[in-house]
């Protein structure tokens, strides 16, 4: 444990930090913000809205992952109201060689994620926003067992996953804290 001035001395040099980043309007995406009529809390703008997005079932085993770790990220943000957004995701995975011994025997493999996504309102079916994410992983191959190859694997997929999960979401965070300003109509009124 470090001794109790080298704790005063990190806390003086983190203090100027603290005070820049809320002079420059920053705030926590997911935080909760005082201020309500009631003196209740309310949730950000972002945290509010992703509470009230569906992921509705996705095909196969690698889509159950995604659809239950983007589950799993937007129930953090308490009860649901009513679904206002559906988000529309595919998961795609793949691997490659990435390593070779000179006897021909593969040593690691290099495996892909990626996901295209669309989230759209779910009364009018429009899109809202959209995006791609992907993430990369490795293993090593040992001469193990089938079946313990086949637990890496989904050990692999699942990592993937929860990595793209966490893109999307920050992605669906950021467009709904700074949306895009409307686009006008023909008339000249926003719309």
């Amino acid at each position: 444990m470090p001794p109790a001035p080298a704790l005063l001395v990190a806390a003086m040099l983190m203090a100027p930090l603290g005070l820049a980043l809320g002079g420059c309007g920053f705030s926590p995406v997911y935080a909760t913000q005082s201020g309500a009529p009631t003196g209740a809390e309310v949730g950000s703008r972002a945290a509010e809205a992703l509470s009230a997005v569906h992921v509705p079932v996705m095909p196969e085993r690698t889509g159950m992952m995604l659809r239950q770790a983007l589950q799993d990220r937007l129930q953090r943000f308490g009860v649901k109201p009513a679904s206002r957004y559906d988000l529309l995701a595919q998961y795609r995975f793949s691997g490659d060689i990435a390593g070779i011994e000179a006897n021909s025997n593969i040593t690691r493999l290099r495996y892909y994620g990626s996901s295209t996504w669309y989230l759209t309102d779910a009364s009018s079916g429009a899109i809202v926003t959209q995006g791609y994410a992907r993430t990369v992983s490795g293993a090593d191959v040992f001469d193990s067992q089938f079946f313990a190859n086949e637990l890496q694997n989904e050990v692999i997929q699942r990592q993937l996953a929860e990595e793209l999960a966490e893109q999307i979401v920050a992605a669906m965070a950021s467009y709904f804290e700074h949306p895009p300003p409307p686009k006008p109509v023909a008339d000249g009124t926003p719309g």
